[in-house]
Formats: structure tokens, C-alpha cells, sequence
């Protein structure tokens, strides 16, 4: 071999122990979510948008264990939020979940399909949201309403930068979404 075969090698060689490296040390963390809908009528003062998109959902993950995301079981920080909602006339939940993920990077996020139905099966809420680590986290919501009291769905889609621990509200006038994000503890 010559010394850029030599070098060629130790690069590659380099490479691939790192990116192994990489993927076990990701940092993870415990993701909750309470989405939650508006039961105000609306008063037409506002108007939205036709939706331009539906969310892309073809390679999202779907909310059950593998692929990288674990729902979680147990004790929810939400939870007393959810409870008074329940209780409210003017709020319902639309769904609460909480899973664990590895903290994947920019670029390499992989999204959470999010679905929530009615009692009656008829579709509620659909879309992803996409947790990826850089400087911060940022939680990249995008996800349509189908809201009883409005003739069309209506989309929330924002990226927000977040601080793990704080808990972040995404806001639309008919939905709105709660997130905290922990780093887990080590399994």
C-alpha cells in the first residue's frame, strides 16, 4: 500500500469508530406532550389560512417502542395541567404522551407521528413533531386540527428553541401544545 492508501484507510477507520461512538453516547431524553384543543366557539373575528400542505408524515415514527423512541409509562409532570382541562368547558385534551429519545442531531431528526381521534373515530389531530439537538433543543411542530367549530382545519407549525426542564406552550387560537423536555437518566 502506498501512504494514500494508508491515509485513505485511517480516515475511514477513523470515521467509522467515531460515528459508532456517536451513536451509543447520544445524550437522551424524556419527551411529554399535552395537546389541547379550544371548546370556544369561534367568533369569526379571525381567519385562517386554506391549508397549503398536510403535514409530511411518510417517514415519521410511529408512537410505539422501536425505531429510536420508547413511550413512557409512570408519572406524568402534565399531568394535574391535563386533569384541569378535563374539568374545564373551556379546554379538552386532545392527547398526553411521554416517550424517551435519543437526542439526535440536526439534519438527522427523525420525527414522532402524532394521531388523535374522536370518540366516534372521525380524525382530530394529525402531524409530527421533530425533537433535534444542537446549541439547544429545538421542537419542530407541524400539525393540523380538524376543529369541530371551524369549517377547515387548521395548522400549527413552528419551530421553537427550548431549554430542557422549561415548560414550552405552542399557541394557536383553536390548539395549543405543552412540552417539557428532561435529559433521561441512564437506563
Amino acid at each position: 500500500m502506498n501512504w494514500r492508501e494508508w491515509a485513505g484507510l485511517a480516515v475511514l477507520l477513523l470515521w467509522g469508530l467515531g460515528a459508532g461512538a456517536r451513536a451509543e453516547d447520544l445524550p437522551h431524553y424524556d419527551v411529554e406532550v399535552l395537546v389541547f384543543a379550544s371548546l370556544h366557539a369561534d367568533d369569526g373575528r379571525e381567519a385562517w389560512p386554506p391549508l397549503a400542505h398536510a403535514p409530511a408524515t411518510d417517514r415519521a415514527l410511529p408512537f410505539v417502542a422501536g425505531n429510536g423512541i420508547r413511550p413512557l409509562e409512570g408519572p406524568r409532570n402534565l399531568q394535574a395541567i391535563a386533569d384541569a382541562m378535563r374539568r374545564s368547558s373551556g379546554y379538552r385534551p386532545l392527547l398526553h404522551w411521554r416517550w424517551r429519545q435519543p437526542g439526535w442531531e440536526r439534519g438527522q431528526a427523525l420525527p414522532v407521528r402524532v394521531l388523535a381521534s374522536a370518540a366516534d373515530g372521525r380524525p382530530l389531530l394529525d402531524g409530527t413533531l421533530t425533537l433535534a439537538r444542537s446549541r439547544y433543543l429545538h421542537l419542530h411542530a407541524d400539525l393540523v386540527y380538524a376543529d369541530p367549530y371551524v369549517d377547515a382545519p387548521v395548522a400549527l407549525r413552528e419551530v421553537r428553541r427550548m431549554r430542557s426542564g422549561e415548560l414550552h406552550y405552542l399557541d394557536h387560537p383553536r390548539f395549543g401544545v405543552l412540552v417539557q423536555v428532561n435529559p433521561a437518566a441512564r437506563d
